[in-house]
This record gives structure tokens, C-alpha cells and sequence, in this order.
């Protein structure tokens, strides 16, 4: 007879919570390697490196400059009322800035599957004992330090060409609205990877949705200004309330809309990494089952 009170003392015991986290280290270090790996395949072709570094600068000082003619200046009242600073400059940097990260996370993570499935190593990925999950957390961890490296190059240029000025104590809050939209942006980037693994040339609807993600995005337009039939679908996007936080945090600090913004994202958080694991989970069994897991 089964002894239901054996296997629940099994369950409590620290042998079976030393395995759990050993599995845990386990798919951490997985994911820490593969970010190693396409760091070494990143850097061994340096113009590609140089491309990706650079190009949030490129983008930005045209915006920049755009803005200020607008405006006719560096300041803006207009802004003010809005955003809860006159300084343009200051605002379309943080605002394109984080917008780049966050944009980087879900771009990186979303096309993890596809980049194995180019390579020709997915299927043997498959075969190891590393969680699907882990290969998805590896490509965000990439994206993340890629654009960490790009935000540095990108607001240290338009400090030394604008002379900026912020409260350093304010990046922390800055940090942390990074760190917990992360979380949402790799729930996102579940549901498009399990789209990658059933219908093969989903790459092009994850290039769709970063454009429209970046159309939802408030970074060089106060969120006020948003049409109204976009705000419903900008509300829950998880890039809307991480450029918003960021911003906020810089300008800020630890200021009452900025908790608020932490309360969005935490939801978000919950909604999106949990729709993101059961949507992956279904299009990977789909996909294993009809037998194509290996086609390109």
C-alpha cells in the first residue's frame, strides 16, 4: 500500500530541498554560460559589437536635436506640465535611453530559440538536461549587459556633449525599476519564443512588436500624450511603465508616482511571467509532438 505520510516526509526532508536547490545552481550557471558564449561570439566579430554599442547614440542625437528645434531651446514649459521637468535634453535622454534597454531585454530573449534554431544547436540543446527556460534567461541576461554597456557609451555622450546634470543617490530607484521589469519583459519574451518554435518564421512578427512596443512607449513624448485608444494596450506593456519608472527614478527619486509605477510593474510581473510559461510550454509541446522541433 502507498504510504502517503513516507513520501510527504520525503518531500520535507533536506535531502529533497538540497536537490531542488542544487537544480537551481544548476539552470542558473546554464544560463550564466550561455550569456558567456554569445559574449565570446559577439566580440569575436568587433564591427557587429561596435554596431550595437553605438547605434542607441546614433539614434538619440537626431531626436535630440529634432527636439530642441521644436521647442526652440533646451527648455519647455509645456514639457513641464507634463513630465515634471523643463529640461528636453534630460528628458528625451533618460526616456530613449531606458527605452534601448528595455527594448534590447525583450529583443535578445524573444529571439534565444530562433538564434539556436540559426545556429543549428537547438536540437542538441534539447537533448541536454538544461531547462528550456535557461537557454530564454541566458539570451536576457546578454541583452542585459549588452545594453547596460550601450546606456553607459549613450548618456556619458550626451553628458560630455550637453553637460548634464543629475542626483547620483537617484540610481537606485532607477536600478530597481530595471531589475522588475526585466522580470515582465522575460515573460514576454516566453511568449514569443514558444511563437518562434511553432511557426518558424515568427521573427518577423517579433520585429512587429518591437516596433509596436517602441510606438507605446513614452520616451520622447510624456505618457499624457498618449492617443487615447493606445493607452489601454500601453498600460500593459511592461517597456510603457519601465521607461516611465526610469525616467521617474532619475528625475525623481523615490517620489509617490514612482511607487506607483513599482505597483504596475509588480502585477505585471505575475501576469506576464506566468502567461509566458504556460503559452511557451504549450507551443514547445505542440512542437514536439507533430515532430518539426528541428526544422529551420
Amino acid at each position: 500500500m502507498y504510504n502517503r505520510t513516507k513520501s510527504f516526509n520525503t518531500t520535507l526532508s533536506p535531502q529533497f530541498h538540497q536537490k531542488r536547490l542544487s537544480r537551481l545552481w544548476f539552470e542558473v550557471n546554464c544560463a550564466w554560460e550561455l550569456m558567456i558564449k554569445y559574449w565570446r561570439i559577439r566580440l569575436s566579430y568587433p564591427l557587429t559589437f561596435l554596431y550595437f554599442v553605438s547605434e542607441p547614440l546614433i539614434f538619440l542625437l537626431p531626436v535630440i536635436i529634432y527636439g530642441q528645434a521644436l521647442v526652440g531651446g533646451r527648455e519647455s514649459e509645456i514639457l513641464a506640465k507634463y513630465a515634471g521637468t523643463n529640461d528636453v535634453i534630460l528628458f528625451l535622454t533618460f526616456g530613449s535611453a531606458s527605452m534601448a534597454i528595455l527594448t534590447r531585454i525583450y529583443w535578445m530573449g524573444a529571439m534565444g530559440i530562433r538564434r539556436e534554431e540559426w545556429t543549428g544547436t537547438l536540437v542538441s540543446i534539447y537533448m541536454t538536461p538544461t531547462s528550456r527556460f535557461s537557454i530564454i534567461l541566458g539570451n536576457t541576461l546578454f541583452g542585459l549587459t549588452m545594453s547596460v554597456i550601450a546606456f553607459i557609451l549613450q548618456v556619458g555622450g550626451v553628458f560630455f556633449l550637453y553637460g548634464l546634470q543629475i542626483n547620483l543617490l537617484n540610481i537606485l530607484p532607477m536600478i530597481l525599476i530595471l531589475f522588475f521589469a526585466t522580470i515582465s519583459l522575460l515573460g514576454f519574451s516566453l511568449i514569443i519564443s514558444g511563437l518562434v518554435l511553432a511557426m518558424k518564421q515568427a521573427w518577423k512578427f517579433v520585429l512587429f512588436m518591437d516596433g509596436f512596443m517602441n510606438l507605446l512607449a513614452p520616451a520622447s513624448f510624456p505618457l499624457a500624450v498618449l492617443p487615447v485608444f493606445l493607452r489601454p494596450l500601453a498600460f500593459i506593456s511592461p517597456i510603457t511603465w519601465g521607461v516611465e519608472g526610469f525616467r521617474e527614478g532619475v528625475l525623481q527619486g523615490f517620489s509617490n508616482y514612482w511607487f506607483e509605477i513599482l505597483g504596475y510593474l509588480t502585477i505585471l510581473n505575475f501576469i506576464w511571467l506566468c502567461l509566458g510559461i504556460l503559452v511557451f510550454n504549450y507551443f514547445e509541446y505542440r512542437t514536439r509532438k507533430k515532430g518539426v522541433l528541428g526544422y529551420y
